[in-house]
């Protein structure tokens, strides 16, 4: 009975051991990201191996710099990848991309970051030596960084309203009617200080009526109204108002001043439906953070802040 008994308490261990090795391979295959290219561990041709990750939804963005960062990669001995999820699902959150990244172990991280992100885990190796880290765009002054790549959310308020008084300019005077429109929800302090930026910028323009837009009455004044020049701070307010004016058969008879890129926004412009273009360099971007992250694991030292250009595009079509 004894000899029964131990060998049943066996059978049943045994039985649970292959249960929870079952569950632990389910998790690992669901739980790392589904990606657009499965990275290698690193080019054996290569010393260094460096990641650019992001959201689905700023992929055109990280592809363009993607570019930039290659151009400068050829400067240093090393191979550069992008990590983008496939899809917008939420499962796949940006801290999923930062677990497995650290999973690779790259030399460096290139990380296009949501506003008020923070990784669930610390960003290091196998050895508990942290993994370099640049970002792009956002700043999130509590985050780990070696350098932040981005624009200063108030001057590219003032740049934009500049590019509205000079589209209205009749006569070296600007004048006429702007409407600054926010149709999508974004509470992001980024954007509220660009925001702010634009609007009282605009105001210091005594000869052009300014009308702020948000997302409950936007669509019906631009509707109704007739309006000179209408400015997007976001790429989701340019290509709805794009849609919008399209929609009401406006286009040519009033201004779009757009912000953002990809092949949606460029399509509008090339149409004329957008008269002007502006986009933050992206490749630029790329190539800083490279030079970046390498002077940081050279010299141990690397500029906190960046400051990247922006790319204006005006459309042919008059």
């Amino acid at each position: 009975m004894k000899f029964e008994k131990l060998n049943v308490q066996r059978i049943v261990f045994v039985f649970l051991i292959f249960i929870l090795l079952f569950i632990f391979i389910i998790y690992v295959c669901f739980s790392l990201p589904r990606i657009t290219q499965r990275p290698t561990i690193k080019d054996s041709s290569k010393s260094h191996h460096v990641l650019i990750i992001g959201e689905a939804q700023n992929k055109s963005f990280l592809q363009r710099v993607l570019t930039g960062a290659k151009e400068a990669s050829e400067n240093y001995d090393c191979v550069i990848e992008l990590l983008v999820p496939k899809s917008y699902a939420a499962e796949e959150s940006i801290d999923s991309l930062f677990e497995y990244a650290t999973f690779i172990e790259p030399d460096g991280i290139i990380a296009c970051i949501p506003e008020t992100f923070f990784p669930s885990e610390p960003l290091v190796n196998s050895k508990g030596k942290a993994i370099p880290l640049i970002t792009l765009s956002n700043y999130n002054a509590e985050l780990e960084q070696v350098a932040y790549i981005g624009t200063n959310q108030s001057e590219l308020g003032r740049k934009i309203a500049l590019e509205g008084a000079s589209y209205l300019s009749k006569g070296g005077k600007a004048q006429g009617s702007v409407a600054v429109v926010s149709l999508t929800h974004d509470f992001r302090v980024n954007y509220s200080t660009l925001m702010n930026s634009l609007t009282n910028s605009l105001l210091k323009y005594k000869d052009i009526q300014t009308s702020v837009l948000d997302y409950a009455n936007g669509r019906e004044f631009l509707a109704k109204e007739d309006i000179d020049l209408i400015i997007c701070p976001s790429s989701e307010d340019t290509i709805k108002v794009a849609q919008l004016v399209t929609e009401l058969h406006k286009e040519g008879k009033v201004g779009i001043i757009g912000f953002g890129g990809g092949e949606i926004l460029e399509t509008y412009l090339q149409k004329g439906t957008i008269t002007e273009l502006l986009s933050i360099d992206s490749e630029s971007m790329g190539k800083s953070a490279i030079n970046e992250l390498f002077s940081y694991l050279n010299t141990g030292y690397a500029n906190s802040y960046v400051m990247s250009g922006l790319e204006i595009k005006r459309s042919e079509k008059k």
